[in-house]
This record gives C-alpha cells, structure tokens and sequence, in this order.
C-alpha cells in the first residue's frame, strides 16, 4: 500500500514537472519569436 502510495505520488511529481518545464520553454520560444518581429519592425520603419 505505501509502495503503490509513494510511486504515485512521484509519477503524478514528474508529470507535473515535465508540464511545468515544457510550459516555460514554449513561452520563452513565443516570447523570443514576437522580440524578433518586433525588431525586424523597428528596423524597416527606421530605414
């Protein structure tokens, strides 16, 4: 019982973490790409 307990408890954690983690690199990607037209922009108003 407190087998089937703790490897639950881990799973559901490692889940968690790999959704947590996947979240902040897909918002760094989006974040990273809007910076980039953001500055193409920028430069095509400038010249």
């Amino acid at each position: 019982m407190l087998f089937t307990s703790l490897s639950t408890y881990l799973a559901l954690y490692a889940l968690l973490l790999l959704a947590y983690v996947s979240v902040l690199f897909h918002l760094a990607r989006k974040a990273g790409s809007h910076e980039l037209a953001a500055n193409a922009q920028l430069k095509e108003k400038l010249a």
